[in-house]
This record gives structure tokens, C-alpha cells and sequence, in this order.
């Protein structure tokens, strides 16, 4: 299902790891492959930082929700 979508999309589980991406999605980052997690690329790769206007907002908005 997920390479039929038209846009880049992954799936991930309860702490941030990636399960599924297609390839838009592989494309865009190499960080949405299987298996990575997504909130330690995000403080990790500099390269995460370009992918969100306000990096600063993203990443408080997805540690918050980790911690709820």
C-alpha cells in the first residue's frame, strides 16, 4: 500500500522507529528506512534540520509527545 501512495509516507512505531517507507519517503531522507529511529536522526543528522522549517518547534513537539 505504501508504494502506491503518490507522496513520500512511512509508517512508525510507539517510540519513533521506522517500520515501513516507500521510496518518496527513502528519497527524501535516508533516515526513513527501516529500522532507524526517527527521534535520534533527528538530534543526530544535521541533515534532519533541513527537512523542517522550525526545527526547534518539530523536535519539541515530538519529544513532548514521547514523553506523554
Amino acid at each position: 500500500m505504501l508504494a502506491q501512495m503518490s507522496m513520500p509516507t512511512f509508517v512508525h512505531g510507539r517510540y519513533f522507529d521506522v517500520l515501513a517507507a516507500n521510496p518518496l519517503a527513502r528519497a527524501l531522507s535516508p533516515n526513513m528506512a527501516r529500522g532507524v529511529n526517527r527521534l535520534r536522526a533527528a538530534f543526530l543528522d544535521p541533515r534532519e534540520q533541513e527537512l523542517h522549517r522550525d526545527w526547534v518547534q518539530a523536535t519539541a513537539g515530538v519529544v513532548a509527545q514521547l514523553r506523554a
